[in-house]
């Protein structure tokens, strides 16, 4: 098991960190999952030392040739989603403290006699801090850090985010699945961040789309992932789409709570009435963010009330199978269960 532990780092200048950068880089196509998961969080904790010049060298990575190998890219992606978390600010918060503050406190910021390349400690007069926060010169340097990397994220055209958000249009599920978790991320901890790139139109290769398209299509089954398997003498089939669409659903559920203002309802319904005749974890997942959606967009639900019947008459209806599992049929009840909460919640929105 490994455990986490509060190290003590040793004094970090430039050259040590172009060093660990490289070294970092040059693990990022290994083909274990867990070195690369390491080493995409390694690469996010770097961004406390240079943020300006980790973001610019992962971007330019990401648009080099060895981007070619879909793990290297998969490992660019979680790389920002653990510099999103590792840096939590959102100026457009209500909190008067910067919520990401207390993710840094174990990180020794006395031990490092290194700056973020061209700061100024002026920068942080207008972030939403109180005064006596800055007397203290560990946290003005940690705020400073946080403050320089939401600006970078924030005004460089086009936003650095977006060139790998933008990755859910890769041929790789692997790296299509990254980038929705990292959408995912980046609407949790950064909603005033990626509210602005939701809608944004994305020219790729001659398509015009937008990061909320790209995610409505990986709620759709591909048949081109689904496989048989056969166990013994029997026969079964393998979706390896599931995952992903488990993953998009849920950015849903994010996007509904964070981005409300930026969501288009009756193109956001669309892909939840389908999923409500998909997998049953699916099924489960649509049910919950249809009641949610009930509750801050009542009217939208009426307007696809019709939609929304026949696949709440279809589970009502349902019947076990007899040779149905235990674990089959506590599913199909759950689900049987979820479909009465909905139904319950839309009875409450008028002319239903």
């Amino acid at each position: 098991m490994v455990q986490r532990m509060k190290i003590q780092l040793p004094a970090v200048g430039q050259n040590s960190f172009m060093v660990m950068r490289c070294l970092l880089m040059a693990s990022s196509g290994l083909p274990e999952e867990g070195t690369r998961l390491v080493v995409a969080e390694c690469l996010g904790r770097l961004i406390l030392v240079s943020p300006r010049d980790l973001i610019n060298r992962l971007r330019r990575q990401l648009a080099s040739a060895e981007a070619s190998c879909p793990l290297v890219r998969c490992t660019l992606v979680t790389a920002i989603r653990s510099i999103l978390i590792a840096t939590d600010l959102d100026t457009n918060s209500h909190h008067p403290m910067l919520s990401g503050q207390s993710r840094l406190d174990s990180f020794d910021w006395t031990t490092i006699g290194l700056l973020p390349s061209g700061l100024l400690l002026s920068t942080v007069a207008s972030s939403p801090l109180q005064q006596h926060e800055f007397d203290d010169p560990e946290k003005t340097t940690r705020t400073a850090v946080l403050v320089e990397v939401d600006s970078i994220l924030r005004s460089e055209q086009p936003p650095p985010l977006l060139d790998f958000l933008s990755r859910l249009a890769d041929p790789d599920i692997l790296v299509r699945r990254a980038s929705l978790i990292a959408l995912n991320t980046a609407a949790h901890h950064r909603p005033g961040l990626v509210r602005p790139l939701l809608n944004m139109p994305l020219d790729l290769s001659g398509h015009v789309t937008t990061l909320l398209k790209l995610l409505y299509g990986e709620t759709v089954v591909r048949p081109e992932l689904i496989r048989e398997v056969e166990m013994g003498p029997f026969k079964r089939k393998e979706d390896d789409g599931l995952d992903l669409r488990k993953c998009a659903f849920e950015c849903m559920f994010t996007l509904l709570e964070n981005c409300l203002d930026k969501l288009v309802m009756s193109e956001f319904l669309d892909p939840l009435i389908k999923g409500l005749k998909d997998h049953t974890d699916i099924q489960l997942l649509s049910y919950q963010i249809l009641q949610h959606v009930a509750c801050v967009r009542p009217l939208e639900i009426a307007a696809k009330m019709e939609a929304l019947s026949v696949p709440l008459k279809a589970v009502l209806l349902s019947k076990p199978k007899e040779d149905w599992v235990k674990q089959e049929l506590e599913k199909q009840q759950e689900l049987s269960r979820a479909a009465v909460a909905a139904i319950v919640q839309f009875k409450s929105i008028e002319n239903i």
